[in-house]
C-alpha cells in the first residue's frame, strides 16, 4: 500500500491528534495549534499531488529499486538515545555489501555477515514530497501502526528540513552542492579559504572515544 492511499484512508482528525499528543504535548496551546494548522495545509497539499515512483538522488545504482517506508521505536540505549521516539527512513532492496562506500570496511572484524546482507536504511527528510507518495509503506509498519501514526510521524519527518517543498529543494540542492565542492577541492582547501571551521579537536576525539566504545561493546 503506498503512501497516498494511506493518506487517502485515514482519520485526519486523529492524524493531527497524534502529532498534538506526541510533538507538541508540552508547548503551549497557541504554539501547538499553529502547527496543526500548518500540517493540515500539507495534508491538503499532498492531497492533490501524484504520486511518483522513482526516487531521485543516487541510492547505488539499484537497477530495480522498491521504495518501502518503515517505522520503528528507538528505545533509550543509555549512550546515543536519551528518550524514545519513532525513527522514519526507506529501504530499497540495496544491501549493505552493495553500497559503494562498504570496500572501506568490509574488511573490519566487527562487520558481521548479517550485517552485509542487510539493508540499506536511507534518510528521507530531503526526497520531494511527491516522491514520498509513491513509496510503499512497508508490511511491517502496517501491521505495527494504524494509519494516522504512520502519517503523523512522516508529516514530522516531511516538514523536519522545511514546511514547502520547494524551500526543501533548495535546500537539497545547496547541500549537495556543498558535498560536491569538497570532494572536488577538498577539505584541507576549503579549511584554508574559511569555508569550513575546524572543529574542536578535544569535540572530535570525545565522539571517536564514544564510537570506539559502541564497537567494542558490540564483540
Amino acid at each position: 500500500m503506498k503512501f497516498k492511499e494511506v493518506l487517502q484512508l485515514a482519520d485526519i482528525d486523529k492524524v493531527m491528534d497524534v502529532l498534538r499528543d506526541y510533538y507538541y504535548s508540552e508547548d503551549t496551546e497557541e504554539k501547538r495549534e499553529a502547527q496543526i494548522v500548518g500540517y493540515e495545509e500539507v495534508f491538503n497539499k499532498l492531497l492533490v499531488m501524484t504520486p511518483v515512483d522513482k526516487v531521485s538522488g543516487n541510492f547505488d545504482n539499484n537497477p530495480n529499486p522498491h521504495w518501502r517506508i518503515y517505522l520503528d521505536l528507538v528505545l533509550p540505549d543509555g549512550k546515543f538515545v536519551d528518550e524514545p521516539y519513532i525513527d522514519v527512513h526507506a529501504k530499497n532492496g540495496t544491501l549493505q555489501k552493495e553500497a559503494e562506500d562498504y570496500k572501506y570496511w568490509k574488511d573490519n572484524p566487527n562487520t558481521t555477515e548479517e550485517f552485509a546482507n542487510s539493508e540499506i536504511s536511507y534518510a528521507i527528510e530531503f526526497t520531494p514530497w511527491d516522491e514520498w507518495l509513491g513509496m510503499d509503506i512497508s508490511e511491517e509498519t502496517l501491521e505495527q501502526f494504524p494509519y494516522e501514526e504512520i502519517i503523523a510521524h512522516c508529516f514530522w519527518e516531511m516538514t523536519f528540513v522545511d514546511w514547502s517543498p520547494d524551500e526543501i529543494k533548495k535546500k537539497s540542492d545547496e547541500l549537495e552542492a556543498q558535498v560536491k565542492e569538497i570532494e572536488e577541492v577538498g577539505i584541507d582547501e576549503l579549511k584554508k579559504q574559511g569555508k569550513i571551521v575546524e572543529m574542536d579537536s578535544d569535540w572530535i576525539n570525545n565522539i571517536k572515544e564514544k564510537l570506539k566504545k559502541e564497537i567494542d561493546d558490540e564483540e
